[in-house]
C-alpha cells in the first residue's frame, strides 16, 4: 500500500499534489474579468472544461487537485479561486475525506465545506455557490467492499449529501446539484457505463453531469 507523507499536517497537502498546485499558481488571469471557477478534487481536475462547456464564452478556470480533501481544499482557495474573483464557484469535493487515508467523521466534513462557503462569500460578495453533491462509488471497487475503501459507502454520501441540500436554506446565492441521484444505479452504485474504474467518471459520465449543470451555469451568467 502506497505511504503517503505530507508536507503540513495540518494543511493535508501531500507531496504528489503540488505537481497540480504548481499549475494552479502559476496559471495567468485576468483580474478585472469575472470567471466560472470550478473548484475540487480529481474529478473536477480531469473535467475538460473547453471540451464540455464549448458554448459558455466566460472563462472557465479548473482548480482541481487530485487527491485533495474538504480541509486541503480550503487552505488553496486564495490562489486558487479568490485572485480570479469569480461569479459563480463550482465545488466538488467530499469523497476524498471517506478514505482510509484520510478517515474523517461526517462532522468534520460538513464543517469543513461550510466554512468553505462561509469564507468564500465573505470574501467574494455576491458570488454564485454551485454545489455538486459528493457522487456514488461502486462499493465493490472504492467503497467498502474493497481493500482501501475506508469508510466510503453510498449511504454515508447519500446523508452527508441530504445536508448539503440543507444548505440551500441558509445561503444566499447557493445552488444544490444532486448528481448523486443521476449517477447512482438502483442499488446506490455508481452506474458502470458512467465511469472507467468505479469512483472517477469516464466521457459519458462528465456528459451526463455536464446536462446538469450548463443550464444552471449559463443562467448565472446572464444573471
Amino acid at each position: 500500500m502506497q505511504e503517503f507523507k505530507y508536507i503540513y499536517s495540518d494543511f493535508q497537502i501531500e507531496e504528489y499534489m503540488l505537481t497540480f498546485l504548481r499549475s494552479v499558481i502559476s496559471t495567468e488571469w485576468d483580474g478585472d474579468k469575472k470567471e466560472v471557477v470550478f473548484l475540487g478534487d480529481s474529478i473536477i481536475r480531469d473535467y475538460d472544461l473547453d471540451r464540455f462547456f464549448p458554448k459558455i464564452k466566460t472563462k472557465l478556470f479548473n482548480c482541481g487537485v487530485s487527491g485533495i480533501t474538504t480541509q486541503g481544499l480550503h487552505n488553496i482557495i486564495k490562489q486558487g479561486v479568490i485572485r480570479h474573483k469569480p461569479s459563480t464557484i463550482v465545488i466538488l469535493v467530499g469523497t476524498n475525506d471517506m478514505s482510509e487515508e484520510n478517515s474523517k467523521r461526517d462532522n468534520e466534513i460538513i464543517d469543513n465545506i461550510a466554512k468553505l462557503i462561509i469564507d468564500l462569500k465573505i470574501i467574494l460578495n455576491g458570488v454564485n455557490i454551485v454545489f455538486i453533491s459528493i457522487l456514488p462509488c461502486d462499493e465493490d471497487r472504492y467503497g467498502k467492499n474493497s481493500i482501501a475503501g475506508g469508510g466510503r459507502t453510498n449511504e454515508r454520501i447519500e446523508k452527508l449529501n441530504s445536508v448539503f441540500k440543507e444548505f440551500e436554506k441558509y445561503y444566499k446565492d447557493y445552488i444544490f446539484v444532486d448528481a448523486f441521484k443521476e449517477l447512482s444505479d438502483d442499488n446506490g452504485n455508481l452506474i458502470k457505463q458512467y465511469t472507467h474504474d468505479g469512483l472517477h467518471l469516464n466521457v459519458d459520465g462528465y456528459e451526463k453531469l455536464t446536462k446538469e449543470l450548463n443550464p444552471i451555469i449559463e443562467k448565472l451568467i446572464k444573471k
